[in-house]
């Protein structure tokens, strides 16, 4: 499939060009490989929308986890008995 676009300079490419002067060039880029597998005619009001899509839901990504500090034997059981005194178990 061949692309068509108006030329630079052109008063779509202008349009265009002042619509989306708001988006950081992250969102933008985003929205262009977003771009690439729509098919029909793409609006400005689509575009904006592949743009503010996130990149991936939040609830797909992996935990994070804490880096854990090994702890020797002595301190361990000093921490427990601090906790269990602190509780009063």
């Amino acid at each position: 499939m061949k692309l068509v676009h108006d030329e630079i300079g052109s008063t779509d490419f202008k349009y265009w060009e002042n619509s989306l002067f708001d988006y950081p060039e992250k969102q933008l880029l985003q929205g262009l490989k977003a771009a690439e597998d729509w098919s029909g005619f793409l609006t400005l009001g689509d575009f904006r929308k592949l743009c503010e899509k996130p990149a991936r839901a939040p609830y797909h990504s992996k935990f994070k986890a804490l880096p854990v500090k090994a702890i020797d034997g002595k301190e361990l059981k000093s921490r427990l008995s601090k906790m269990r005194d602190e509780l009063g178990l």
